[in-house]
């Protein structure tokens, strides 16, 4: 069996080579048994626009999806405005969290649809005061 670990972590002053690397992650805490155990250590481009509209509205594994279809799930309604899509993009590409800035909206959103009365609609608005 092979088991594959994931370690996502943002940097903005991250060395370049495997060994400075490991020491800059050791120093920031990250165990050197752990590290010691780790083949390859990957760098990872930041997303761009079209990577982040993938990341979210992808149709087969968008977080925007399959947020939905979990409401939906639990017989919650939400519409989410093309608008609103656009502005969780613009704040993403803005943002040093990068791809990992579009969860704040999606988990506000379920929170409010779980909370509501009604059929939930997510316009721009709505989001930037999730955000702001």
């Amino acid at each position: 069996h092979k088991l594959m670990v994931v370690l996502a972590a943002s940097f903005d002053d991250a060395p370049r080579g495997d060994n400075a690397l490991r020491s800059f992650l050791a120093d920031r805490g990250i165990l050197q048994e752990l590290l010691a155990r780790v083949d390859h250590i990957i760098t990872l481009p930041e997303p761009g626009a079209p990577q982040l509209r993938a990341i979210l509205c992808d149709p087969d594994q968008g977080l925007l999806p399959q947020r939905l279809a979990a409401l939906q799930a639990m017989g919650l309604e939400v519409t989410v405005q093309d608008e609103a899509i656009e502005t969780m993009l613009a704040i993403a590409d803005a943002s040093d969290d990068g791809a990992w800035a579009l969860h704040r909206p999606l988990a506000r959103m379920a929170e409010e649809a779980v909370a509501a009365d009604e059929a939930l609609v997510v316009d721009a608005e709505l989001v930037q005061g999730w955000v702001g």
